[in-house]
């Protein structure tokens, strides 16, 4: 069943299994959830010649929900378009015909008629999505992102706006980057994630194809290969990841599950066995370097602590010391300097403070201290420099009347 379809049309049959089940028997069928006997059962309700407008619309509607649940997308834009002339008002039938126009490739359509469903209700999450997803398709990736951010905030499960907002932004980033293969690699990486196997495979294959040297590459498409049952590919795959990056532990751990899937476990364990060396000796290169960073730590809070003061008292003995070798009209007063001080230093410091704390706590090789970094070290050592320069740039403005003089 077309994911579309899933996710619009068991709304639909909520809706109307209620008054299908206080009619006839060709009426419930129609409005029921086995597909064939839904087409059987409102082919007879069309033909009975017994309906009200209201009634056949709905008949037709739910027939071409039922063609398009089958890949029958022509028969279900005949209908949808016998729904839409008998009920003009009807959304449902606007959306499951955009939702036709969509899989026939033909986008512009699809937006029309999901433009018409949300006008018509504009509540519909589903329809946001869809229509999300035409823009998608299209390349208009500020426009997908809008239409899926509008349907998560009406519906925050709705499962196509979840994976539609991350993959436009990946999208938007491939079309931006002057490298786009990392950015294939990462699009293919959600693709793989969202069951899109296919597209997984092109977006691995074009980031392998623009970047041979790629490993994350190899990497990833070897992934997909072993999901999918592919051991052979994805040993290959795998191979080239080691030769590119001989030291990445996890490719060959997963040749490993790839060679034990296929029963040769003298391989697997032999890369079993690699995999967990160089597991240990980066984690043992991590904890020197962790080991190091706490030794260095008390002596760089103490330059912390004692920079701020020593670059403001420099920076104020500087002014008072030369200040009166310039004139009056060409200097930068006290007040003003002292201001421009403070504030660059405290952007700067601010800026140290956040850098300290994300950069020192995020790497691999992070202190135990991590937490301290930025309050205690890049954070007043970014203030004391901002001082500096602050106070160099300013003692060295001419005001723009002086300069006439000079």
């Amino acid at each position: 069943m077309p994911r579309w379809a899933l996710l619009f049309g068991l709304v639909h049959i909520a809706g109307l299994s209620g008054v299908a089940a206080a009619q006839s028997v060709d009426q419930q069928r129609c409005f029921g959830q086995d597909i064939d006997l839904s087409i059987a059962g409102c082919t007879a309700v069309i033909q009975s010649g017994q309906q009200t407008q209201q009634d056949l619309a709905r008949a037709f509607a739910r027939r071409g929900w039922a063609y398009a649940n089958k890949g029958q997308h022509d028969n279900a834009i005949e209908d949808e378009d016998q729904a839409v002339r008998l009920s003009p008002d009807d959304a449902f039938a606007f959306h499951t015909r955009g939702a036709a126009y969509f899989e026939k490739g033909q986008y512009d359509s699809a937006i029309e008629d999901f433009d018409q469903a949300i006008k018509l209700k504009p509540d519909d999450a589903a329809a946001f999505a869809d229509r999300g997803a035409a823009y998608f398709e299209k390349g208009q990736y500020d426009r997908a992102i809008e239409d899926y951010k509008r349907a998560l905030a009406l519906d925050p499960r709705n499962e196509a706006a979840r994976w539609g907002v991350p993959l436009a932004y990946r999208s938007q980033a491939i079309e931006r980057a002057p490298n786009p293969a990392p950015a294939f690699a990462f699009r293919g990486e959600l693709y793989a994630q969202s069951g899109q196997t296919d597209r997984a495979f092109a977006d691995y294959n074009q980031a392998i194809k623009l970047d041979p040297h790629h490993a994350r590459g190899f990497m990833d498409r070897g992934t997909l290969y072993t999901k999918t049952g592919q051991y052979e590919r994805a040993i290959q795959d795998y191979d080239e990841a080691v030769r590119l990056s001989p030291n990445n532990a996890s490719a060959f751990s997963a040749r490993g599950e790839a060679f034990r899937a296929l029963g040769q476990q003298a391989q697997a364990d032999e890369d079993f066995a690699k995999a967990k060396q160089l597991s240990q000796e980066r984690a043992d290169d991590i904890s020197r370097r962790t080991s190091l960073l706490d030794k260095l730590f008390p002596f760089l809070m103490i330059l912390g602590f004692i920079s701020p003061v020593i670059s403001i008292a420099a920076a104020l003995i500087f002014y008072a010391v030369h200040c009166h070798r310039i004139e009056p009209e060409r200097r930068v007063r006290a007040v003003t300097y002292i201001l421009w001080l403070i504030a660059g230093g405290g952007i700067a410091g601010f800026f140290g403070w956040i850098f300290g704390l994300s950069a020192a706590c995020s790497s691999p090789q992070s202190s135990n201290l991590c937490g301290f970094w930025g309050f205690f070290v890049t954070g007043p050592l970014s203030f004391s420099l901002a001082i500096f320069f602050v106070g160099l740039a300013l003692f060295l403005v001419r005001p723009s009347q002086s300069r006439g003089r000079m």
